[in-house]
């Protein structure tokens, strides 16, 4: 079994995986391009741009899941996978350590309070910080349901 193909697909996904990743691909391809790998390349074709974020998506899914790709805005995956391109880091080793790491202060009861914090303070951070450039395409991706700064509408018990 090869785990290296080159559009980074994992040959053990079936084919409603694949499609869906392929949709995302779309979705983004619909959109402007953001963010330029090489600026002074100039942007990538179209064909280009597609092969790169076929590949960033699946490495994505491999880090994260299928269900975190599909929730996110298209336009915040292409700007992510960019920015790991121009950095020359690893998708799916970026995501993997962010939930590793996260999942081991927050299983431990002397650290779990300060975990939760930590994660609502960079949420804030973040979210400050892009919104003093103007609000994002997919800014309403910065308060999801179950993040820290999510808060209940209604009565809660």
């Amino acid at each position: 079994m090869r785990f290296n193909p080159p559009d980074n697909s994992d040959p053990r996904w079936d084919e409603t995986t694949r499609q869906a990743i392929e949709r995302k691909v779309d979705e983004a391809m619909a959109l402007a391009p953001r963010l330029e790998i090489d600026s002074t390349a100039g942007p990538l074709s179209h064909e280009e741009r597609r092969v790169v974020l076929r590949a960033s998506f699946n490495e994505f899914v491999k880090g994260a899941s299928l269900d975190h790709l599909m929730t996110a805005p298209p336009a915040l995956l292409e700007q992510f996978s960019v920015m790991a391109l121009v950095k020359d880091h690893n998708i799916k080793g970026e995501l993997v350590q962010l939930i590793r790491v996260f999942m081991m202060a927050y299983a431990d009861p002397e650290l779990n309070e300060a975990a939760r914090q930590a994660l609502a303070s960079l949420e804030a951070s973040v979210t400050a910080q892009i919104l003093k450039k103007g609000p994002p395409s997919w800014g309403k991706f910065l308060a999801m349901p179950g993040s820290p700064s999510a808060r209940p509408v209604g009565p809660t018990r």
